[in-house]
């Protein structure tokens, strides 16, 4: 019975081995040169309508980890509604933040505000994506520096929101489109 199955593996084997098409070096090269093609055509298509969305001021930053500067504890954010949305008539600003309490450890909350004017914005593009800083007060007595580094062929984003009364805290997520 052994050896039954033993020859009965053995010609499965053979049969597909020989059933194996064979492609030339030539076959092979076309292949390749078509699929480095497609991706490079995908990609160059990524960075435009990065591009596209982040003139068009209709975005939306989704962070999925924070911590505070310099070498704060990374948290996970497993809220999906934590967001910063920037469209042409406001920017709405919805994300966890960590203040340092005056005698006391850092305190987590919230950063929760719609702003229909920020200063100082600009969106510069650089090799890699765009950096895109602006100030506002949030709704506080303090101002706020945001600095969001698109980087266009991930869609990954970094915002680093800073004031002079807190450490600096550094978020990590992606960029999508609203529209």
């Amino acid at each position: 019975m052994k050896n039954l199955f033993l020859v009965m593996a053995a010609s499965l084997f053979g049969l597909s081995a020989s059933a194996q098409v064979l492609i030339t070096d030539a076959e092979y090269l076309s292949r390749r040169t078509e699929r480095v093609e497609a991706r490079a055509a995908r990609n160059s298509a990524d960075l435009k309508r990065m591009d596209s969305i982040v003139m068009s001021k209709g975005y939306r930053f989704v962070p999925d980890q924070f911590q505070q500067m310099p070498a704060g504890v990374a948290h996970t954010i497993y809220n999906p509604n934590f967001m910063l949305t920037v469209k042409p008539s406001y920017v709405d600003i919805d994300l966890p933040y960590i203040q340092n309490a005056v005698a006391g450890p850092a305190v987590i909350t919230s950063l929760n505000a719609l702003m229909p004017q920020v200063q100082g914005y600009a969106a510069v593009q650089n090799s890699d994506g765009w950096t895109i800083t602006f100030q506002t007060d949030a709704m506080t007595e303090y101002t706020y520096t945001f600095t969001l580094t698109i980087y266009s062929l991930t869609q990954e984003g970094v915002l680093t929101v800073a004031t002079d009364q807190f450490n600096t805290v550094t978020y990590q997520g992606t960029v999508k489109a609203l529209f």
